[in-house]
């Protein structure tokens, strides 16, 4: 794919560089593949979601990634090491595309699963994934999917589990951990990172997260209590 440069303003045109590099090295997940929750046909080949987004449209969205979730049994891996009363926290997945994440999920009583996608058409999948999913195994049912930047992301006063794998490039990444700190420093309370496939694990060596459990595939983090 040729990009005219000539007519584009040098950020744009760093911006398509950047994207293509990134879908070059994680093509998009193609349309007509299957996968399953909970015994539950979603996405792609199913009647889930069978718009995909262009090329074109991910070249020319500046935090454009390929869009992955974690197979159903490292995802219960990870969350079954949170010590945590899952009924007073929000659980949020940064980059959540077609809602597959939110749905395995929603296997645990969250008090709400909040869903951050830049990509209207994959939002617009995942609502209606949402709306349709039914599993014997569901506990959470307040389930949402915001059309939102996540670094323009407000996060919510609630204890939090924020999941990311790989959403955001490293700047991406940079700004919403930011948003994430003041946000601590403005109503203190207890969050945690799960970070499948990190990537970009420097980032989140800081001074308000402390490592608190990791394998091969993942590390998790827990913030430290931040006064304002």
């Amino acid at each position: 794919m040729r990009i005219q440069a000539a007519s584009r303003s040098p950020c744009r045109v760093g911006i398509y560089y950047c994207n293509a590099w990134v879908l070059l090295r994680n093509p998009p997940t193609p349309c007509g593949e299957e996968c399953a929750i909970g015994g539950v046909s979603v996405d792609r080949s199913s009647g889930f979601g069978r718009r995909c987004v262009s090329f074109r449209r991910r070249l020319t969205t500046s935090c454009a990634t390929r869009r992955r979730s974690a197979a159903p049994a490292v995802f219960r891996e990870m969350l079954s090491q949170l010590p945590i009363n899952f009924r007073a926290f929000t659980f949020i997945d940064i980059g959540s595309g077609k809602g597959r994440t939110l749905l395995m999920a929603s296997d645990f009583p969250f008090r709400r699963i909040i869903g951050v996608e830049l990509l209207a058409e994959l939002h617009q999948i995942a609502r209606e994934n949402i709306r349709r999913y039914k599993n014997e195994h569901q506990q959470s049912f307040a389930i949402e999917s915001q059309c939102v930047d996540a670094r323009e992301f407000e996060f919510p006063n609630d204890p939090l589990v924020l999941y990311f794998f790989n959403p955001l490039p490293q700047s991406g990444m940079k700004t919403v951990l930011s948003h994430l700190e003041q946000s601590l420093k403005a109503c203190p309370r207890d969050a945690y990172i799960v970070y499948h496939n990190p990537e970009h694990r420097s980032l989140l060596e800081s001074s308000f997260l402390r490592e608190f459990a990791s394998a091969h595939q993942y590390v998790i983090y827990r913030t430290v209590r931040i006064d304002g």
